[in-house]
Order: C-alpha cells, then structure tokens, then sequence
C-alpha cells in the first residue's frame, strides 16, 4: 500500500460529527465573542493580546476533549508502536516541511517587496513576553484543536472517498485560518505568501494522519514541529 493510498483511518463516528458544527462555531465565534469584554476591547499590551488567545484556544480546547473523547481514544495506539510512527513521522514531517520551505524563501528573494507573516510575527511577539505559556499554547492546545478541526473533521472523512480533495481542501482550509483575520492589514502580496508559507505543514500532517490512521500522530508531529520553532525565537 503506498503513501498516499491509505484510507482506512480511525475518523469520526457519524453520531460525533455534529459535534464538530460545535467545535468550528466554538472556534470562529469565540474570537468575536471574548473581544466585547472590556478586557479584550482594546488589547494595547502583548500581555492582553496573550491573555486574548489563551482564552480563545483555552475555550475551544475544552470543548474539543469533551466532544471527541472517544474519538481520541479510540484513536490511541499501541505505546511502541506509537512512539515509532511519531519518530519517523516527524523525521519526515520535519523534512517535507523544511525542504518546501526553503523554496518558498528562495522565491522570496524574486519578490517586489518583503512580504509579512503577520500571525509569526504575534507569536513571536508574545514568546518574548510569555514564553513558558506559549510553548504550552504552540505545542499542546494548538496542535490539539487544529488537528481535531481539520484532519479529523475535514481530511479524514473526505480521504475515504476523493484522498487527492481532501488534501486541496484540507491544506487550503488549514492556511487560510491562519491568514484571514489579517486580511486589510497587510498587502495582498503578503497574504499570498503567508497563505503559501502554511501549505507544506498542511501536506506533511495530512500525510501524517493518512499514513498512520490514528489522529494522535499528527497532533504530536504538530507538536514537536512548533516546539522546534518557537525555541528557535
């Protein structure tokens, strides 16, 4: 069976998958919602911008493990085992994601202008202020929550029946989250080349998930691979 063939993955059941209506509202409203507190209205600090997304993903990562227990676990995989396919995932995970990234670099010097990676650069912002919490953020809640909205509601359901669709859509739905809310601030160059910048994270954990069939690999692969990241700020 090669790579891409792959299509007996551990999915949501269909009595979960409203659920996952839930989660996706949970997770494009809460932004909008916790933005009229006082707190959240003006956001002048790096401080009250942390504060903003902890509670964003701290809300949708709650509501996640409730509605998908069961799914998680019936996702788990044998510990050896387990431990294994995460080592060689990554490994190529790491690759495939470093290899398209420094094409995308190379492009960049080709460019009219510098584009600008406005979702990095808050990260980068924020790790400066709060980075023990924000490693916690990237490389647990983060993983957790994205993976469960778009590997395991999106790509895998879709992967048993169009496996080449479901990584269009998948990889184009996994970039444009990171993108759209900057949408008006930067130049469309910029948002261009951001959108392009999350494409080959989105191949590797499709593949990840595909490959392996149990959500719980990509989840630590998108772990470890913003770990690696963000220790590099």
């Amino acid at each position: 069976m090669g790579p891409f063939s792959n299509r007996n993955l551990i999915t949501p059941t269909k009595k979960e998958l409203p659920a996952i209506l839930l989660c996706w509202l949970a997770f494009l409203l809460s932004p909008y919602l916790l933005a009229v507190l006082p707190r959240f209205q003006s956001m002048e600090s790096i401080e009250d911008l942390f504060l903003y997304n902890i509670a964003v993903d701290g809300i949708c990562f709650i509501l996640i493990l409730l509605c998908f227990k069961n799914f998680l676990f019936r996702s788990l995989m044998p510990g050896k085992v387990f431990l294994i396919s995460c080592f060689w995932a990554f490994l190529a995970s790491y690759g495939i994601n470093s290899l398209l990234s420094y094409f995308l670099a190379l492009i960049q010097f080709f460019l009219p202008e510098a584009p600008e990676n406005m979702n990095q650069n808050t990260v980068e912002s924020m790790m400066q202020v709060k980075r023990l919490p924000m490693l916690f953020m990237v490389s647990v809640l983060a993983p957790v929550i994205e993976e469960i909205l778009f590997r395991a509601s999106i790509f895998g359901p879709l992967c048993k029946k169009r496996p080449f669709l479901a990584y269009v859509v998948t990889m184009c739905a996994f970039s444009f989250i990171h993108v759209y809310s900057y949408i008006g601030e930067i130049s469309p160059l910029s948002a261009l080349f951001s959108f392009a910048q999350y494409l080959p994270a989105g191949l590797a954990l499709c593949w990840c998930y595909q490959y392996y069939g149990s959500i719980w690999v990509p989840i630590v692969v998108h772990g470890l691979m913003n770990l690696v990241a963000s220790m590099a700020l």
